[in-house]
This record gives C-alpha cells, sequence and structure tokens, in this order.
C-alpha cells in the first residue's frame, strides 16, 4: 500500500489537532479499521482479477456436493462479482420476485460501510440508499435479477438483465454467475469510503418445490437483512487522482447526533477541506502525497438540534480558485418533522366540516403520534424502521399539502378515508381503511343514506409497518404498497368503488388469528356503525396471506356474507376441515400455476382442484381456475375478475345447513348456538333444515344450544316448531329472546 510521507503525516496529524471549532464543526479521520478483504481496483474490461485467488471459498458442511467460490473487484463505475457455484443439479423455473424459489444466490451491499448506522450491530433493515438485498437467478429464459429490499425504494423490483452474465457447465456442475453492481444504484463513489459491506448467500434444491433448501453463506445477514453482519471490503487505492466528498448521517434524533460528510483525498497537490455550517466555518488543509494514498475523513456538525440546518464541504487543489468537489447534508430534525405532520393536521381539523373527514384527519394525526411515540424507541435497536417511519412521515406531510387535504379527494377520486379506534381486546390505537363508494352523498345522513354493498378486503402479507399503507394512499407519487405480490397500492375495488371497500390493518402479518381477528370483527363493527350497509351484499376476499384468512374466517362465518373469494390461496390442506359450513356460500378461488409460495401442498393447479373437490364433495359450490405462466401475482384481471363475481349474488338464509365449531368464538350460524363442552367434544355440529314453519335440528358433542328464530336469526316470524334429534323441543310463537334448549343424552 501506498504511505504518505512522514513529514506529512506529521503535519497531517499536528493539523488534525485543531481541526474543530468547539464540539459543533469537526473535521476528524475515518480509519479503516478491521477489514475482511481488500479487492483490486481495476480498469474497465480488465479480467486479470478473476485469475487471481478467489475473495472467498464456501462449501456445505459433510459431505454434501454443494460449493462455491467468488471475486470482487472494482471500477471507476461498477463493483464486479464473480461467483462459481458446484451443485449436482441446477432447478430454477420461477421468475421475477419467485426467483427465490429455486437454485438462487443473494447479495447483500452496504455501500458506504456503515453497517447498522449506530444501532445493534444485528439490527434488522436496511438503512439508506446505499443498501440492498438482491435475488440472482439463472432460469429458463435466461439471468434473472430482483432488488428484495433497498433503501432507495426506485431500485426495488426487477434488476437489469444487461449488467448479468450467468452460465451452467453440466460437465463441471458449475453454475457461473457474472454480476455486475453499478456504484450509482447505491448512490456512492468508490473508495470513498474505509469499507463497504457485502453478504453473499447460495441456496439450493433438489426437487421443484422444495421447501427445506441447502443453504451456504459468506458472510452473515443477507436475509432479514442485518447489514450490521455483513463482511467488510476495502478497496485498493486507486490507479488515478481521487477526490470526493459524499453525505452520510442527515437526521438529527437526540442532542449529540451529528451531522456528516464524509470526504477521501488522493492527490499530488494539497487539498484544503472548507467545512460551514450555518454561522461555523473551518478549514483544513491536507499535505500533498506523490504516492496517491487515500487519506479519509469525516466533516461533521451538531446543530444542537436548534433548527434544521445544512452542513456543507468544498474541496479545493491548491492554487485554484474553485472547488474540485464540494458536498452539502440538509440535516433533518427528526422530531420537527413529526410536529410538521401534526401542525398541519390540526390546521386541516380546524377547517373539517364533515364528521367523516374530521374523524380521518383525527385517526391519522393518532396513528402518526402512536408511531412517532414508538420510533423514537427503537432508534438504536432497529434504526433502519425508524428511518422508514420518518420518511413515511415526510412522504404523508407532502400529501396533506396537496390531494390528501382535500375533502373532494376522498369523495371523488376516491382517496381512502382512515379510521382509527380504541381496540376493545388491549387497548392500543388500530385502524381500518374505508373508500366511499361512487355518487355517495355527504350531505345525508348515515340513515338517510342509500344502503351499499361492503367488499370487505383482507391484505397479504409484507410490509407490516403501522404507517406504510397511510404513506402509500395519502402520501405522494405513485407510492409501492409493500404487500407481496400486489402490482399498485389501490386494488381493484378502490378503483371500481360500487359499495364500500373496507381493509383492516389485522395487526399487519398476524394472519387475522387471534388477536388480529379481533382487529377483524372490531373494523367490520366500526363500519356497519359509520355506514349504511346492505345487509345482503357483503363480500368477503383475500390474496395471499388475507386469501387464508378468508377462508379461515369465512367458514366460521358464512351466515355474514353473500360470498367469498380466496386468492392465491395461502390455506393449507389440513385447513379445510370447515367445507361442510360453506355448502350454499358461493366461493370463488385463483392461483397463479408457478406460485411456489403460497401454496405449500403441492403444484397450485392440483391443489386448487383438490380444493374445489372438497367443497363440491361437502355440497357446495365454487368458481375454481388458474393461470399459466402467473407466480405470486395480484393482477389487476384477477382483482376485477373476483370482484365482479361476487358482485353477482345475493345473501340468502338456505333451508339446509351444516355446521362444526373447531373455536369458541364460532359456536354457530343463523341464530343457531352451540354449547361448547370439551368433555364431550373438541367439534360439536349440528345440521339444520327448515320446511315452513318447522325446524330440525340434529346435533352431536353439545349439551346445549339457543335458537334465534326471528328476525336477527332463522328470519321467520309467527309461530315455529323446533325439532331437536326427532322430539319436538318447542312450539308456540317466536319469544323476543333466544330458546334456549337443552340436548337429551
Amino acid at each position: 500500500m501506498r504511505m504518505v510521507s512522514l513529514w506529512g503525516f506529521l503535519l497531517l496529524m499536528v493539523s488534525l489537532m485543531t481541526a474543530s471549532i468547539g464540539s459543533e464543526l469537526r473535521i476528524e479521520a475515518n480509519p479503516a479499521g478491521k477489514v475482511d478483504a481488500t479487492i483490486p481496483w481495476v480498469a474497465a474490461g480488465d479480467d486479470s482479477w478473476q485469475k487471481t485467488p478467489p475473495t472467498f471459498a464456501i462449501a456445505e458442511e459433510g459431505n454434501g456436493g454443494l460449493s462455491a467460490k467468488g471475486w470482487l473487484a472494482t471500477t471507476d463505475t461498477e463493483l464486479l462479482l464473480r461467483v462459481d457455484v458446484h451443485d449436482k443439479k441446477h432447478i430454477n423455473a420461477q421468475t421475477g420476485g419467485d426467483i427465490w424459489n429455486g437454485d438462487f444466490l443473494r447479495v447483500g451491499i452496504d455501500g458506504k460501510g456503515d453497517g447498522s448506522a449506530g444501532g445493534a450491530i444485528d439490527a434488522t433493515g436496511l438503512f439508506g440508499p446505499d443498501d440492498a438485498s438482491i435475488g440472482f437467478a439463472l432460469t429458463p429464459t435466461g439471468p434473472q435479477g430482483w432488488v428484495y429490499t433497498a433503501g432507495d425504494p426506485d431500485n426495488k423490483g426487477a434488476y437489469p438483465a444487461d449488467l448479468l452474465k450467468f452460465v451452467r457447465d453440466e460437465g463441471t456442475q458449475i453454475t457461473r454467475y457474472d454480476i455486475r453492481l453499478p456504484w450509482s444504484r447505491f448512490h456512492i463513489q468508490p473508495g470513498l469510503f474505509p469499507s463497504f459491506g457485502i453478504a453473499v448467500q447460495v441456496r439450493s434444491i433438489d426437487t421443484p418445490g422444495q421447501q427445506e433448501p441447502v443453504q451456504i453463506r459468506w458472510g452473515e445477514g443477507v436475509d432479514a437483512p442485518k447489514p450490521g453482519l455483513f463482511r467488510k471490503i476495502a478497496v485498493a487505492n486507486p490507479p488515478h487522482e481521487l477526490i470526493g466528498a459524499a453525505s452520510m448521517a442527515s437526521e438529527i434524533w437526540e442532542r449529540g447526533d451529528r451531522g456528516v460528510i464524509a470526504v477521501a483525498i488522493a492527490s499530488k497537490d494539497a487539498v484544503t477541506i472548507s467545512a460551514s455550517a450555518g454561522g461555523p466555518k473551518l478549514d483544513q488543509t491536507i499535505p500533498a502525497d506523490p504516492g496517491l494514498g487515500v487519506r479519509r475523513f469525516l466533516v461533521t456538525w451538531d446543530p444542537s438540534q436548534s433548527a434544521d440546518g445544512t452542513l456543507e464541504a468544498r474541496l479545493t487543489k491548491a492554487g485554484q480558485s474553485q472547488p474540485t468537489t464540494q458536498a452539502s447534508n440538509q440535516l433533518i430534525i427528526a422530531d420537527t418533522a413529526a410536529q410538521q405532520l401534526c401542525d398541519r393536521l390540526d390546521d386541516l381539523i380546524a377547517q373539517a366540516k364533515h364528521p367523516l373527514f374530521l374523524r380521518h384527519l383525527r385517526s391519522v394525526k393518532a396513528m402518526v403520534q402512536a408511531e412517532w411515540a414508538r420510533a423514537t424507541l427503537y432508534k438504536k435497536t432497529n434504526p433502519a424502521l425508524a428511518r422508514e417511519t420518518l420518511g413515511y412521515l415526510q412522504n404523508m406531510l407532502a400529501g396533506f399539502r396537496g390531494k390528501s387535504a382535500d375533502w373532494q379527494s376522498y369523495l371523488k377520486d376516491g382517496l381512502p378515508l382512515f379510521m382509527a379506534y380504541v381496540s376493545g381486546r388491549d387497548g392500543t390505537l388500530q385502524w381500518y381503511t374505508l373508500t366511499l363508494p361512487a355518487g355517495w352523498d355527504p350531505d345525508k345522513s348515515r340513515d338517510d343514506q342509500a344502503a351499499y354493498p361492503m367488499y370487505f378486503e383482507l391484505h397479504g402479507a409484507g410490509n407490516p409497518h403501522y404507517l406504510n399503507n397511510a404513506a402509500g394512499q395519502l402520501g405522494v407519487g405513485e407510492a409501492k404498497s409493500g404487500l407481496l405480490g400486489y402490482e399498485r397500492p389501490r386494488t381493484y375495488a378502490q378503483i371500481a368503488r360500487k359499495g364500500y371497500h373496507v381493509l383492516p390493518f389485522g395487526r399487519g402479518n398476524s394472519g387475522y388469528r387471534d388477536i388480529g381477528e379481533t382487529d377483524v370483527w372490531e373494523a367490520y363493527n366500526d363500519a356497519e356503525k359509520t355506514v349504511k350497509i346492505d345487509p345482503d351484499r357483503r363480500y368477503l376476499y383475500g390474496f395471499s396471506m388475507g386469501g387464508g384468512g378468508t377462508w379461515n374466517l369465512g367458514s366460521r362465518t358464512p351466515d355474514r356474507w353473500a360470498a367469498i373469494a380466496v386468492l392465491g390461496m395461502g390455506v393449507r390442506v389440513g385447513d379445510w376441515g370447515q367445507a361442510q359450513n360453506v355448502a350454499y356460500l358461493p366461493i370463488f378461488t385463483w392461483g397463479g400455476e408457478i406460485d411456489n409460495i403460497a401454496y405449500h401442498d403441492g403444484a397450485p393447479k392440483d391443489i386448487i382442484a383438490r380444493f374445489a373437490q372438497t367443497i363440491s364433495q361437502a355440497g357446495g359450490s365454487i368458481t375454481a381456475s388458474s393461470t399459466p405462466g402467473i407466480g405470486h401475482n395480484y393482477t389487476g384481471e384477477v382483482q376485477e375478475r373476483s370482484y365482479n363475481w361476487l358482485s353477482q349474488y345475493t345473501r340468502k338464509r338456505p333451508s339446509k345447513f351444516s355446521f362444526v365449531s373447531d373455536t369458541e368464538e364460532h359456536r354457530g350460524v343463523w341464530g343457531i348456538t352451540m354449547t361448547r363442552d370439551l368433555q364431550m367434544s373438541g367439534l360439536p355440529r349440528f345440521d339444520c333444515e327448515i320446511d315452513g314453519q318447522t325446524v330440525k335440528i340434529n346435533t352431536t358433542g353439545t349439551p346445549r344450544l339457543q335458537v334465534d328464530a326471528g328476525s336477527d336469526g332463522l328470519g321467520l316470524t309467527g309461530d315455529v316448531t323446533i325439532i331437536l334429534n326427532g322430539k319436538e323441543a318447542f312450539r308456540g310463537p317466536i319469544p323476543a329472546k333466544p330458546i334456549r334448549l337443552e340436548v337429551s343424552r
């Protein structure tokens, strides 16, 4: 490594000792510290680095056949990666974001090498636009790459194929991955930082859809991702002059946090660093180094949280009047960003006239305050999540300075209203979205409104951040939904607006079980009280995790819905036991034929056929289909088709139905409720047949039941006769309260 001269070094150290103004503005050394490897800096087109010993080599423990070697180098514009994977079989027939479900290479990049950005080393998340986790695969259609997570949201999704060259040699059983990673995608200049972070994971399967693949790794943390666990890699001195500066830390979360600009200098001329921050200014001259050894510094400023400010650094060569390069860092006082949004919402609340719009604004403010309180606590343990929260607040502030501040955007354009409430289960603040039907009349009270259908959607799994949906719907731009498989943040129901669209948060990725199910029913009940819904045109549907929730809840509450749609399934074969409960309920199901994410028990087409057969054998009616070439993707075409299919049905109590209860929460339908006694049975059931005014009920596994034969139950009027297990149990006028019947043993 080229070294600065001793005299130059001494001059540098003496000067650095005085390079500060109090504690506000500083220029300090930025050493490399311990690194795992140093990679060469080569000219574009120079492949000599591929003929050197590998940067890393990894292998499966024991006598497995999976191993890999990797080489790294950099040019002025790209990080170059070659990985040779030795594997007896190469299997990957996936596309797009599904390529992980086969033989697969995943690479985590931390361009600035700042790891967890001041948080715990194993903190989960990405921390800035220099970070990403990218997957690569050789498929029948050629090389494919997919950016799964990135600090720059514009970089998510498909990776440019022209930057990839993958080949498989069956003779040597080696799959070679040649990958070019432009430094511009990570918003950095090579060599500017002492090191960068990288982690590489190789995934191998022996059969399509294999659930437990073999995985080997160089470096940890690529899955979550956790950049603090990545390998640290230094870059050799460049073959030319390097004078650069770039912004680093910009958020000021608490007193003592500092804004930072990174500086790197390799020059045969002396270079002066001129730092400024509002009033304070500081100059520091770095001696010339004929050997072009890279010296790195940090320009930092503590604004003491007085106000937002700008930190600047200009680098000027000796004898020149204009800077060679410069960088500016606009600091963000985090508390100020949150307060600005709340102040804006307060202004709108003071002007709001309609009670629904007023509740929406108050709800958003309460959601912001609740999440901001959490963000200040998890800043150290999960800085990525805190930064994500800050980004959402800034995006929402921009939205509420525009379209989201206008009540007409919700009436005419279909922006969703956010309805927050205090959960009766645990006292926390929860929410659901409510999109109004087209033509909805804001001048009429709830009771005077026309009754509209309700399209009750259960979202799929994805980004569980409390404010993700609010930022995507109410912020500026076409923000990504953060939900796996969704093409856009607004679903077809929110565009068609034939009725009320209701979407509960459901505690993020809870699967709508336990407290997540509580959220569903609390949102359902609140919506019923808030707007006028046609009780016979309520539709339940969802994709992926939402498809699983639709089946699990719909099959236990079939009397609430006119029809249900299970999309992208998300339901295991073992959960089909409630099929007899929905024998009279119209069901729509669909899946992509190459969706190996939601269909755990076999090929999607086969599972859909088996599901349809199960429903049919229980006496039910189902519309089932699949689409070739589609993976885990909630396409607009499927959204529209399922929405229109649901809309044709009206809820009607059948004359013959059965119900099996497997939970304490769901013990009956249509006003017939069983008592669960686990000493008798964990699956009590009844079969009911109604002929005119006669109700015949046969039951097993329950000691007693209640029958509401009136308008809130079976919907009968006048006198009624109830036959229980072959014996007359009641005859006479329908009472105001449910009829309690003991079951003879």
